[in-house]
Parts: C-alpha cells; structure tokens; sequence
C-alpha cells in the first residue's frame, strides 16, 4: 500500500476532512504536511493517532487514542512505522493553546448596518459602485430585461449559439421560471434537440415530445418565418448551460 487515507482534526483551527499521505512519509515531512492541512507549525503541533472505533455517534466516526507521535523523532521514521492505517485519525493539537473552544461563548463583534453601509472596501459598496445585483439599474436587472416583443407563444422561431448550431421550433412558453430568475422562453422544437418535454424539475411550463422542449433565454431566440430544417446536427444535443 503506497498511501494511506486518514481522517486530520485540528480543534485550534476548526479542520476536520480526510487526507491521503504516502506512507513513506518522514515525521518531518509529515508535519511540513500537517502544517498545509492545519495550519499549525511544526515546532508546536502535539499529533496524536486514533484508531478507528467503527462506533457510530451522532453521524461522526468514533475514534479511540491510541498514542502520541513524539515531535521530531530523532531518527525521523517514517509514517508506517507508527502503524497508521486507513481510517484512522491524526489529531493535531497547537501546544500554543489556540483553541476556538464553544463558539457561543465567545463574545462577538456586530457591525452595525450603518457603520457596514459606510466603509468602502465592503461587497455592498462593490455591488454599488459596479451596479450589481440589488444595486442595479432596472433596466439591468435580470427580472425585468426587455425581449422581443415578437416572440410571442405560437410563433415560428429559431435559436442558435451561432451560425452552426441551429434549431427552429415554435414558441410555446414565454415568462418566468421557478429555476433562475429573469424572462425564458420555452421552445417546442421541430426535431428531439432539446433537453425535455417542457417540465424542467417537477415543473410543467408547456407540452412536448420527449427531447423536443427547451427552456433557453430571449437572446438566444429569434422569431420569424422559419420553416422545418431537413436535418439536425447530433452536437446540437450536448450540454448547454444557456439552457434548461
């Protein structure tokens, strides 16, 4: 076994996830590692190992202590020496003493919403300066984005990422989905292309053949006459993250 998947728990710094370290690993090496993980230097993490105790509790994986790894062994062995095993935990302690501890007793500072509206290195004031999201003029606003009048339920349209890729349909849905906000236009297409039937997670915005609906936004769409394409292009159906 050239590595070894282990759980590493740092409670000064709130680090708990699963890590895999070659076995080959030196003690020095190892704590250049833990360092990265932890955020803790070597001169002051205590490690301790922890077997694996296969007790469930409260969704958490139970370990028992098994020993400590002394700092910087002399002769520096390397990790399987200690008999670390998949599944098993490093726990690494700061002997500096830096622990969150409870978090709820630990009294915090609050901005106050007028002394946060005033500083200028703040998202709000970003969002403001560059009229983004709330901040945004209306007629940026994704809710409120003016489309083509003419595209109308009913009408003849086609939709392209470019001159390549076409599709031609029927306009069969035109407002607001419960998916992402702003106008979509939903397409009942003339040929399977599409990525359903009209229902897009649980939710039925028109009627369709299976891979004949598509729910795209009014700049990909073009109304007009546009009658049947002859033929489809396979790569029509790859992912497209303009459409739903």
């Amino acid at each position: 076994m050239a590595s070894v998947l282990v759980w590493v728990y740092a409670p000064s710094t709130q680090v708990l996830g699963q890590k895999s370290l070659s076995f080959t690993l030196s003690t020095t090496q190892l704590e250049d590692k833990l360092e990265k993980i932890t955020g803790i230097p070597p001169t002051t993490q205590r490690v301790s190992i922890y077997t694996e105790n296969d007790v469930q509790d409260g969704g958490q994986l139970g370990h028992a202590h098994l020993c400590a790894m002394p700092h910087c062994e002399p002769n520096d062995l390397p990790m399987e020496k200690w008999g670390i095993q998949d599944g098993m935990m490093l726990r690494v302690d700061d002997a500096r003493g830096q622990v969150f501890g409870d978090e709820d007793a630990v009294e915090k500072y609050e901005m106050s919403d007028d002394a946060y509206a005033s500083r200028p290195d703040s998202v709000r004031a970003f969002k403001q300066a560059n009229k983004l999201g709330r901040f945004a003029d209306d007629a940026l606003r994704p809710d409120t984005l003016q489309y083509d009048p003419a595209l109308k339920v009913g009408a003849r349209c086609k939709i392209a990422r470019d001159d390549q890729f076409e599709r031609r349909g029927e306009i069969a849905y035109v407002g607001h989905t419960k998916i992402a906000p702003g106008i979509w236009v939903g397409v009942r297409y003339d040929e399977p292309v599409g990525k359903n039937d009209g229902q897009v997670q649980g939710v039925r915005y028109f009627d369709a053949k299976p891979k004949h609906g598509g729910i795209v936004r009014p700049a990909m769409v073009t109304a007009g006459d546009f009658p049947a394409l002859n033929e489809w292009d396979s790569e029509l159906d790859q992912e497209d993250p303009m459409e739903l």
